[in-house]
């Protein structure tokens, strides 16, 4: 073929139009759009049901019981700490209060609303949520028994343990897990 022929080849080409454009780039990025889609889906109906006093009580239920566990692990490496609700108190001074935003629940709404969006088998999905969420707040309990430990011993500490390591570690753990979960997802699947 001649240099001309392709010249008039190409030229008689027209570009593609505005709304073949938007589909092609459309399907090219349907799922992962389904995805954040279905994502933010479940995270608004989370987020909702927060608002809701059942959630409000399982929460205060939950702030006391880190408490109480971290009060027992601390027990058990042999600090004095004395337990007044959800406050950790050490000779009298209170050391760390559990609160509701120190729960790990938003950790775990997040885990849940992309585990539960991503597509994969009903049965998978719940072994992703349960492993995950449990994983989290077993971590979230370390994190709180960490803390009073910090507190008590590393004071000058805390304030970056607290804000700033252990937010850090929460969310790798957290990505670490929804990978996780996706790796072995597809592994199953391709058995």
């Amino acid at each position: 073929m001649s240099r001309k022929s392709e010249k008039r080849r190409a030229q008689s080409k027209k570009p593609p139009s505005l709304k073949e454009s938007w589909t092609a780039w459309y399907e090219s990025k349907r799922p992962m759009l389904g995805y954040g889609l279905r994502f933010a889906i479940v995270m608004a109906v989370f987020y909702l049901f927060s608002l809701t006093p059942f959630y409000r009580q399982a929460l205060s239920g939950a702030v006391v019981f880190d408490a109480q566990v971290a009060h027992v692990i601390m027990q058990f490496f042999g600090e004095n700490s004395i337990l007044d609700g959800a406050t950790l108190r050490s000779n009298g001074e209170a050391i760390i209060t559990v609160e509701p935003g120190c729960t790990g629940f938003d950790y775990s709404w997040f885990l849940a609303a992309a585990v539960a969006a991503f597509p994969a088998a009903i049965f998978r999905r719940g072994v992703g949520i349960v492993a995950g969420v449990a994983t989290l707040l077993l971590l979230n309990i370390v994190r709180v028994s960490s803390l009073y430990w910090v507190g008590v011993h590393r004071p000058e500490l805390f304030a970056f343990v607290h804000e700033q390591l252990w937010a850090v570690l929460l969310n790798i753990a957290t990505v670490c897990l929804m990978v996780g979960w996706i790796v072995w997802v597809k592994r199953t699947n391709e058995t």
